[in-house]
Formats: structure tokens, sequence, C-alpha cells
């Protein structure tokens, strides 16, 4: 299992183990920078996003890919696991992708409504994605893709975001 990782420039994840802060074990499969990571709650899955244009998921205690999920964009900015309903949810540009834990198929793919979209960050709790950068945020239903919630251009930027654990 992993304690802490984190990606780089290389290429690779990086899984450290607390508390003796030692370098585990990298695991290498990007061709490209290493933009974000995530870490299942209970330690056993890594999700890995890079500017190849995918995210991959990885087994932590053993550091093999298990599934490469190949996003519709050039990047993929961002990714965070949804435990409720064992999914992986990537950000890339404009897009917020759902992939199955299971078998890293794509289930859902809704469109930001900006066209030119830098996203700042990505939140998932229970039901709910919450995409947001600097002056807008978007919540959208986890399952069905439907824009549940758009605030934009508020008056000052946005630093977070955060979702009610109970959706």
């Amino acid at each position: 299992y992993a304690d802490y990782s984190y990606g780089q420039n290389d290429q690779a994840v990086s899984i450290w183990r607390l508390p003796d802060g030692r370098l585990h074990r990298k695991l290498y499969g990007h061709t490209n920078r290493v933009l974000g990571v995530a870490l299942s709650r209970d330690g056993q899955l890594i999700a890995s996003c890079s500017m190849d244009g995918t995210a991959r998921l990885w087994n932590a205690a053993s550091g093999k890919c298990m599934h490469v999920l190949k996003s519709s964009s050039e990047y993929v900015h961002a990714c965070i696991f949804n435990e409720t309903h064992k999914r992986l949810i990537t950000v890339c540009g404009g897009t917020v992708e759902v992939w199955s834990l299971q078998d890293g198929k794509l289930i859902n793919r809704m469109d930001y409504p900006e066209k030119s979209y830098d996203p700042k960050g990505v939140r998932s709790e229970s039901h709910s994605i919450c995409v947001f950068n600097v002056n807008s945020a978007c919540v959208f239903d986890i399952e069905t893709g439907i824009l549940l919630l758009r605030v934009i251009y508020l008056p000052g930027p946005i630093n977070d975001a955060a979702l009610s654990p109970d959706g």
C-alpha cells in the first residue's frame, strides 16, 4: 500500500512510506510529465494523470499498472477517486471523464460549459463532482452527468472547493 505519492517531470510516480520517509518504488509508464496523482482511501490504488493524454490506475502493493485510460484530450490535468461509486474522475481541459475502477472503461463524459477551461481542482464526494478554476465552478451528478450547479465570475478568485460527504 501507499502512504504518500507524487508525480514528477521524469514521467514517474513516486511512492513513499511513512513514518520512515523512505522511497518505496517508482512507477513508470507515462510518456510525458505527470500532472497529478490520487490515492484511494484504503491506500490500495494509485491513479496518475499526465501530459501524455492518459490516466493510469496502479496497484499500490505490486506497482503494476492495472488500466491505461486514454482521454479525449491532449493532457489529463487532474484525477480523483470517488469511493462511493468505485470510479475515477479525470479532468482534461474542458472535459470531465468518469471511469470504472473495475474494468477501466469510460462511463460518462461531461463538457465544461466554457470553451477554454484551465482546471484548478476537482473534488468528488458521494454522488457529485465539483470542478473549478479561478473564476468558475461546476457541480455534476456522477451517474447522469447532469450539471447541478454552475457558479461563474465571483468577485474574487476561487482558491478551493469542497463537497458534503453525503452529496
